[in-house]
Formats: C-alpha cells, structure tokens, sequence
C-alpha cells in the first residue's frame, strides 16, 4: 500500500485562490467559498489519513496474531524438542 502525504500543494492554493490569466493569477472575488473549498480539501486529506491509520492497524493487528501463532508453534517445537532429549537419556 503506497502512502500519499497529505499536504495541499501551493499549486493546489493557488487554483483555489486564483484564476488563471494569461498575465499570471488573477484573486477569486468569492474568497469565503474559497476558504470553504481549502477547508472541504483539508478534511478530505484528514479522512484519508484516517484510513490509512485504520488499515495499517488493521494490518498490524494481524501480523501481531501471526506472530504469537509463530511463537506458539516455537514453544511447542521446544518443548517437544526438550522432551525428546529428556527421553533420550
């Protein structure tokens, strides 16, 4: 899974704030919707990083029950390993 960063680029700023013209960037007259538009991009961002957060604790929940199976398969290995030299002696 390949994580975004979650950042608004000044390029994506400036298509909010601006208008381009052929001499450059030209203000938006509508500056509220403008901030309603940032904020709406910043809470998209936010809930992504919110999934992403989910998914990798999903992820390492289940390697963490992956681990103790492993670990328990060891322990019965020893053991049975342990006995087996008892017995052999």
């Amino acid at each position: 899974m390949k994580l975004k960063y979650n950042t608004i680029t000044y390029s994506e700023v400036m298509e909010l704030l601006c208008e381009k013209t052929e001499d450059g960037y030209l203000v938006k007259s509508n500056l509220d919707l403008v901030v309603g538009h940032i904020l709406n991009k910043v809470l998209e961002k936010l809930e992504n990083s919110e999934n992403a957060l989910r998914e990798l604790q999903e992820k390492n929940k289940q390697l963490q029950e992956k681990l103790e199976n492993v670990e328990n398969i060891a322990n019965d290995a020893l053991s049975v390993a342990d006995e087996a030299l008892r017995e052999s002696d």
